[in-house]
């Protein structure tokens, strides 16, 4: 606990850029450290002096330059938290080392490593302090590699389009299946993260993400189930997120062609959010011919109905 403490104030003084007192206090940490890894043998004890020896050496890497260094300080704190890992499993750092673990292999750009190893997090220590965080980042990693196929999905097609290219139209064609895969993934790990954790603050959020990863893969229904579930809790923030979700639904409906749908949507989107961001967009798709067509029609079946 000590040692933390100095680590804390070093941290502090750093930012400060009071860097010949914070190397003081690092020294002192480690001192304390290595002392507590002579002195104690059991596994709680020394997967907590690994962890700490991890995170020093971490902000050391955070704080270093772009080069050799930076790479070897982060793969020198990679060995410390595996260390946790692999000798102290059963420990209570063993799955914040794990989360840190995922983090670097993040910092040192080898995102599939990172993703690896936040789905050990969720099967390894499924009540981990991390899970619902390690989850939207696995989710982001999918949702980043469905968008980098499509892309390049576009450009084959476009060229097997104009060229008379088969090939590429062939290759076009495969590419984003691969991207409508890893959409699907993506919208599963949100939806996952949404229905598991529904009080934390990322919930709303990953409710949306899976809803338009729906939707980027096609799947309308599920897209509509996906923001139905945020449009109906309450807890979430209604200017941004439900009136977002809302938005989003009646975008679905018009893409399914279910105009009375969309325009339902759109409405109770301008009554319950009339500030919103959301309603504003909302009120432009209302503008437009169809939906203006259609609410004279609603209006003259009122009309009529009353008379």
């Amino acid at each position: 606990s000590l040692a933390e403490s100095y680590l804390e104030i070093a941290k502090r003084h750093r930012k400060l850029g009071e860097t010949e007192l914070a190397a003081r206090e690092y020294k002192q940490a480690k001192q304390l450290l290595a002392n507590a890894m002579d002195q104690f043998r059991d596994p709680e004890t020394r997967a907590h002096a690994e962890y700490i020896l991890g995170n020093l050496t971490l902000e050391e890497a955070d704080t270093t330059e772009a080069g050799e260094l930076k790479e070897d300080r982060y793969r020198a704190a990679l060995s410390r938290f595996m260390t946790v890992t692999g000798s102290y499993s059963g420990t209570l750092h063993a799955s914040k080392a794990q989360f840190k673990i995922a983090t670097i292999y993040e910092k040192l750009k080898e995102p599939d490593i990172a993703a690896q190893e936040y789905v050990k997090l969720a099967y390894k220590y499924p009540d981990s302090e991390f899970l619902a965080t390690a989850m939207a980042r696995l989710g982001s990693h999918f949702l980043k590699k469905a968008a980098g196929y499509e892309a390049k999905a576009k450009a084959l097609i476009k060229k097997g389009s104009e060229e008379e290219d088969k090939d590429a139209s062939f290759e076009g064609e495969a590419m984003q299946k691969m991207a409508v895969r890893e959409y699907l993934k993506t919208a599963q790990i949100f939806s996952r993260l949404q229905q598991r954790f529904p009080s934390n603050s990322m919930a709303g959020a990953a409710g949306l993400r899976a809803g338009q990863a729906y939707m980027r893969a096609g799947m309308l229904t599920e897209a509509i189930t996906a923001f139905n579930r945020v449009i109906s809790e309450k807890s979430y923030d209604g200017k941004n997120v439900r009136s977002q979700a809302m938005y989003w639904t009646g975008k679905c409906h018009q893409e399914k062609r279910d105009q009375m749908a969309a325009y339902s949507m759109y409405k109770r989107l301008t009554y319950d959010f009339p500030e919103s961001d959301w309603a504003k967009y909302a009120r432009g798709q209302l503008s437009q011919a169809g939906m203006l067509k259609l609410e004279g029609d609603l209006e003259l079946e009122r009309l009529e109905s009353g008379q």
